[in-house]
């Protein structure tokens, strides 16, 4: 009796022995997904200047990162947090199906108060993100025990470039204010000399922009002869559409219905990458001639790119990743990226964007028209694969070169960066059409073209004359700028993934 009571307890502890082991294995590996996980939203966040938010609901690059993970674990936010549940909809307070809490911590409010009479407005604005996820202990058969929270914090976000569009007025003389942190952060700590090819071995400039020495003189790039439009055999007269975009092309990011003339059935597709012929507007719509005459129809025109070539004819187009991308850091070549064509041939003729955001982008053209300028385009849609491809060229040859990783991922400045904020880890709105890289046919004081450094910050760069008139002809169009390129300018977007057309990489 007493060895078969002594067998069973012996029996009894071993049980117990692997359902703690078992729960101490989940309890690990929980606790390890939602650490990544939550290191990924910091670096998502980051990415997007502290802009996580999408109205209500949770900015879908951050709900890209969570869905494409195992993490399935919700409880309740902490006080003041803002809760979102795995598809990143809002969810409330008290709700304990949150999978991610985040909360925005002013951490320079109150400092120009309290300096008020000697040192008032001399602060930028800085915000940091604290996120909160969740992981379990698990015990088979009883399930879920003890729910626990991790918590990261981004990075201090400065908010240099909203305090700057605040000054601006519309026209193009409007000066901006003067730049708190003048010369911080240069690549060589004095003032930098920009233009100046001589150091640079096979350099790869700003086609169109020619430097001699340490000065520069410009001339406008080439311009493409027109190409002869054929005329549609669709008729549309019957609609009364507006013919303002007759014979301009137009192309789908995503597959489309193409709908009949009354919009009562759908009579074809548009697939994604293949050009039409936009006959006109109506209601909304495009009145399309698809495939030479062979579906005449009408498509919703929110997942679908203008040719900017066609729609600004009063900008030039220098789109080098169609031939040889000029991205590089600290005026060195990125090897596996500098050089390299990106984008298929397509992009020589035809230069995708949205049209909500190619209104804006043609405003800008012709105030900078009025001002005596010319806008070069540079590139707008990028593909989503040439994205991840830059990203991953870039990231691995700064592994390489500390030297220049010192001046992408900083942390010797007031308003510090990281790799994605000059080439997007995740996606970028460039991806949904919703972006230009631009600069000024006369030149900018000798600035350069995606180069991927601190050089390139507005920080720095946002007291030369012609960065002030090129965010001014911007800025009053309705465009928005972004704090680590004073070249890139980008727009509320109608497409709501990242579309992925005529790459080459």
């Amino acid at each position: 009796m007493r060895e078969s009571i002594s067998i069973t307890t012996i029996f009894q502890i071993f049980i117990l022995f692997v359902l703690l082991f078992t729960a101490i294995m989940c309890l690990t590996i929980n606790n390890s997904n939602a650490f990544g996980v939550k290191d990924s939203i910091v670096n998502a966040i980051e990415a997007l200047d502290g802009n996580y938010l999408d109205g209500a609901d949770l900015n879908e690059e951050i709900v890209q990162v969570i869905q494409e993970t195992s993490y399935r674990t919700s409880g309740k936010c902490p006080d003041d947090y803002d809760g979102f549940d795995r598809a990143g909809n809002s969810v409330g307070s008290n709700s304990s199906d949150a999978a991610v809490c985040i909360k925005e911590v002013d951490v320079t409010g109150g400092i120009d108060e309290a300096l008020s009479g000697f040192a008032q407005d001399d602060f930028v604005d800085g915000k940091y993100y604290s996120v909160v996820l969740f992981f379990q202990l698990d015990i088979p058969v009883f399930k879920q025990i003890f729910n626990f929270q991790t918590k990261g914090e981004t990075r201090i976000i400065y908010n240099t470039i909203d305090d700057i569009n605040d000054e601006i007025k519309v026209g193009a003389n409007d000066d901006l204010p003067d730049s708190p942190y003048d010369n911080k952060g240069n690549l060589d700590s004095r003032e930098p000399t920009r233009g100046d090819d001589s150091n640079v071995n096979n350099p790869v400039r700003n086609p169109g922009v020619s430097s001699s020495g340490g000065g520069t003189t410009t001339q406008e790039p080439e311009e493409e002869e027109e190409e002869t439009s054929t005329l549609s055999t669709c008729d549309f007269s019957d609609l009364g559409i507006d013919e303002t975009l007759k014979n301009m092309g137009g192309v789908a990011f995503f597959n489309e219905e193409i709908y009949s003339t009354d919009g009562s059935s759908v009579i074809g597709t548009a697939t994604a990458g293949v050009k039409f012929k936009i006959q006109g507007e109506v209601n909304n719509r495009w009145a399309i001639d698809y495939n030479n005459g062979e579906i005449c129809g009408l498509v919703d025109t929110a997942n679908m790119g203008i040719n900017l070539k066609d729609y600004i004819p009063e900008a030039s187009y220098n789109i080098t990743n169609a031939s040889s991308s000029i991205f590089r850091t600290g005026g060195e070549s990125i090897t596996g990226l500098t050089g390299r064509k990106l984008y298929s041939d397509e992009f020589n003729d035809f230069v995708p964007c949205t049209y909500s955001f190619a209104k804006v982008v043609k405003v800008a053209a012709q105030k900078a028209v009025d001002g005596g300028d010319r806008l070069v385009i540079y590139e707008a849609y990028r593909p989503n694969s040439v994205t991840t491809y830059a990203y991953d060229q870039f990231t691995r040859f700064l592994r390489t070169r500390p030297d220049l990783n010192y001046y992408v991922n900083t942390t010797f400045l007031t308003n510090n960066f990281v790799a994605s904020n000059f080439l997007s880890q995740y996606g970028s709105v460039h991806n949904r059409g919703c972006a230009v890289d631009v600069q000024l046919a006369s030149g900018m004081d000798g600035l350069v073209m995606h180069e991927l450094s601190v050089a390139a910050a507005r920080y720095q760069t946002n007291n030369l004359p012609s960065v002030q008139k090129l965010t001014n002809y911007f800025l009053s169009a309705g465009a928005k700028s972004i704090s680590s390129e004073w070249w890139h300018f980008e727009g509320t977007c109608t497409i709501y993934d990242n579309a992925d057309i005529w790459s080459a990489v």
